[in-house]
């Protein structure tokens, strides 16, 4: 026991003796750590989608591809009402299945005197509770979903409608086609962050099918419908698949055989992260993202587990002469070993100690960042963090106690007490690919920095093709009981808008900018094949001004005018469809009839693409059609300073039109940049913990220059007697560091280009990888190496020649 203490005081009087390293070597581990530490949190997070369901291994969700030629038109998330009751039908494999129906652009709720819109509202399956882990808060979970109009309503939105009172067995009200649609609340849900099924209220499936007809239930050929399966322990998925072609004939036939319909069956818990289809339920998160959030926490734990290790063997001299005399009067090298092992386990209990506090300090930057509402309590109280700490504490206090050990009860007692050890290249080789290393890490890390921000930039300085500023989107309700008087007070709205002071301009539409237009048919031209000419269009309805109110460009033709009377039996198309349609060019369309659904129309009008949801995207083939049907967006041009009475005005009006409606709004500026927030908060989490990995290897630099400087103390001194100058004694000290940099450079430029082409590839627009950035990220290390070995530099060429010279 009392070994054990001596080691313990001999490593507290160490740390003391040399507080600058301590300080540094303390400082450097702890953000190291925090920062990583928070960064594999997030990571875990978004690996954690899905993991909470006791049958996630079991559940399958079924992908719809639609194919033109054999090769895949369109990728969907969802299917065919009928594909869930058929394959349990005709497979044994499945034991279950469980259909969702989401509105589109969610709904209206009512309860006496209390009216929201909801962006979540989806139909389930009784299976619902049976399949997924969801917790029920209140509620049978067998039966709450079984009659028709029931429902399941989220906690937090209990609140809203209910305050503290039961809501089990309240009646509220939910917008339909067929008006106000009553429900009673049978249950209420705890809706988790991490899974990729969002819902703000759940109704029951029977409710859908009283609304729709059976069409709901056996229809195939709607394809609005999530559809997952819950499969027998031991069934094969992919056996399963393979048999799904001889289902899709049986059902389909001709129109929807297997020649034009492919089902695949996507693991749920891959969802989240590789799923990137059509009409998927939420924007899902992005491996590659996660993954590169990975690397940068490896990458910074790398860089201050590195800048420990070349400090304390850099600093062996200091310690050389107390391992020969301690191994003189019998100390074994594994009682030496221990002694080092012993101090960085304490040097880490300390970093450990002080990442806790950074943790604290900065975790409402990092919920900022991330999105997740994380509290301090929870994340230190959950054992998901705790084994996190404990298994880096446990590989750094290995990883930097071994190697010292092993270094500096190696040497030999005679040749330290004599002072040769100073002439041996003993470690010399390691510290320097350390060294490199640590560069390699710093030239990725400013890369990766550089071009995320250039791609960032590349992107929200596109032009988009259209103009969003100055316009405000106003929800329409979604109640329709009388179609046509539906439609008069939706004309008239926008009238009583357009009398109103700083209004210029007002457009009732399906499409805004900034959302996907969520309908998408199979189309084709008239007068060609028609399985090669079949395409897959989005089509939005809107009035005559849209285009002029959004400033979207004609390239040809002309547009929708209140003049002519026969323009809903035309169509304008962009350049996308144009291309996809086979047409030579935007001209050559025009005049031309194409299929849309049941309807035969002329193309009148060609505008440009226009970045309809955000660059990051490829253009959609799209196709406007001027009717009233689905137009459920009001989008207003105001005068610039004038919002706040346009808005207060326009409450007035829609409230005197829509009585009992909630008015809900947005600008449109503003949510057409929430199509960059994923990226914009991975441009933040990324450029801020990479400053930090970078600070980190620049104080390692600045210590192990001191060290490296002291050693060539005696050099210096010899060198300055023969006549040297200056700034060839400080020449000769950055030259070895620059042709570390370089071999770093020749590590890094393939590993960036490998993975950051990767991630660049996930964008439809994306810049080009071009060598500044590589001279740049070059340039910055080298002067991040001149900062930090100049002040020893000019500090050493500064010593007098007769003091270097008695120097040890």
């Amino acid at each position: 026991m009392s070994m054990y203490k001596t080691y313990f005081v001999t490593t507290f009087r160490n740390i003391i003796r040399n507080k600058l390293v301590s300080i540094l070597n303390v400082s450097g581990l702890a953000v190291g750590l925090a920062a990583s530490i928070l960064i594999l949190k997030y990571v875990q997070d978004e690996f954690s989608y899905d993991q909470f369901h006791a049958n996630k291994d079991l559940i399958y969700r079924v992908q719809h591809n639609f194919l033109k030629g054999g090769q895949i038109d369109f990728q969907s998330a969802r299917t065919f009402p009928k594909v869930g009751p058929a394959i349990e039908d005709e497979f044994p494999e499945a034991e279950k299945y469980c259909r969702l129906f989401k509105k589109y652009r969610g709904g209206n709720v009512q309860y006496e005197d209390v009216s929201f819109n909801e962006d979540y509202i989806i139909y389930a399956d009784p299976t619902f509770f049976e399949m997924f882990s969801f917790e029920l808060i209140d509620g049978d979970p067998p039966t709450v979903l079984k009659e028709v109009h029931t429902a399941v309503i989220e906690e937090q939105h209990a609140l809203k409608y209910f305050g503290n009172n039961n809501p089990i067995g309240k009646r509220i009200k939910v917008g339909s086609m067929h008006g106000l649609e009553e429900f009673e609340i049978t249950g209420v849900i705890r809706s988790p962050h991490n899974s990729h099924l969002k819902f703000d209220l759940i109704l029951s499936y029977s409710s859908l099918i009283s609304l729709f007809g059976d069409d709901a239930d056996t229809e195939w050929g709607w394809y609005d419908f999530y559809t997952y399966l819950l499969l027998k322990p031991g069934a094969d998925p992919k056996d399963l698949e393979s048999k799904l072609p001889g289902m899709v004939d049986k059902y389909g036939g001709e129109r929807r055989g297997s020649k034009r319909v492919e089902l695949i069956l996507q693991p749920l818990t891959s969802i989240h992260l590789e799923s990137d289809l059509m009409m998927e339920a939420t924007q899902n998160g992005d491996a590659n993202t996660v993954y590169f959030l990975a690397i940068l926490a490896i990458a910074i734990l790398l860089i201050a587990w590195i800048n420990y290790l070349n400090m304390a063997t850099a600093g062996a001299m200091e310690r050389a002469r107390e391992v020969g005399i301690k191994k003189v009067v019998g100390a074994s090298r594994m009682q030496l070993g221990l002694q080092f092992i012993i101090e960085a386990a304490v040097i880490n209990l300390l970093a450990i100690a002080v990442s806790f506090l950074l943790i604290y300090m900065v975790l409402p930057y990092y919920n900022l960042f991330t999105g997740y509402p994380l509290t301090a309590g929870e994340l230190f109280n959950s054992w998901a963090f705790v084994d996190k700490v404990l298994l880096l504490y446990l590989i750094g206090t290995l990883v930097l106690g071994v190697y010292p050990a092993f270094v500096l009860s190696s040497y030999q007692p005679v040749k330290v007490l004599k002072g040769e050890w100073k002439t041996s290249s003993h470690g010399l080789i390691m510290r320097k690919a350390l060294v490199t290393l640590q560069f390699s890490a710093s030239i990725i890390l400013i890369t990766g920095t550089i071009l995320v921000y250039q791609q960032i930039q590349f992107m929200q300085s596109r032009e988009l093709g259209f103009n969003g500023d100055d316009v405000l989107i106003v929800k329409a309700p979604d109640v329709i009981v009388d179609v046509a008087q539906y439609n008069r007070n939706m004309e008239s709205f926008k009238t009583e808008l357009l009398r109103s002071e700083h209004i210029e301009q007002v457009t009732i539409t399906s499409a805004i900018p900034g959302r996907k237009v969520g309908w998408y048919i199979g189309s084709s031209r008239i007068g060609v094949d028609q399985n090669d000419a079949r395409v897959t269009l989005y089509v939005a309805t809107m009035d005559n001004d849209y285009f002029d109110l959004l400033d979207i460009q004609l390239i040809t033709g002309r547009a929708y005018s209140s003049e002519t009377g026969e323009d809903s039996t035309n169509v304008m198309i962009n350049e996308k469809a144009v291309e996809m349609l086979g047409f030579g060019s935007a001209e050559e369309s025009l005049q031309q009839k194409v299929v849309l659904f049941r309807d035969t129309l002329t193309v009148i009008g060609v505008v440009s693409n226009y970045f309809h949801q955000s660059p990051k995207e490829d253009f959609s083939p799209t196709a406007y059609r001027l009717m009233e049907a689905e137009r459920n967006y009001f989008a207003i041009r105001m005068e610039t300073s004038e919002y706040h009475s346009v808005l207060s005005n326009a409450k007035k009006i829609y409230a005197s039109i829509f009585p009992g409606f909630a008015f809900d709004y947005f600008f449109l500026d503003d949510f057409y940049k929430g199509q960059y927030d994923s990226e914009r908060k991975f441009n933040n989490v990324f450029n801020t913990f990479s400053v930090l990995a970078i600070i980190i290897a620049s104080l390692g630099l600045f210590a192990l220059a001191s060290f490296t400087i002291a050693q060539r103390t005696k050099e210096v001194g010899i060198r300055k007697v023969l006549g040297a100058s200056v700034s060839g004694i400080f020449l000769l000290f950055i030259q070895d560091f620059l042709k570390l940099i370089f071999i770093a450079n020749g590590i890094a430029i393939p590993f960036v280009l490998l993975v950051m082409n990767n991630w660049l590839n996930n964008f439809a627009q994306r810049i080009t990888i071009g060598a500044g950035v590589f001279v740049l990220a070059a340039f910055i290390a080298i002067m991040l190496a001149l900062l930090s070995i100049i002040y020893h530099a000019i500090k050493a060429t500064r010593v007098n020649p007769v003091k270097a010279l008695r120097s040890d």
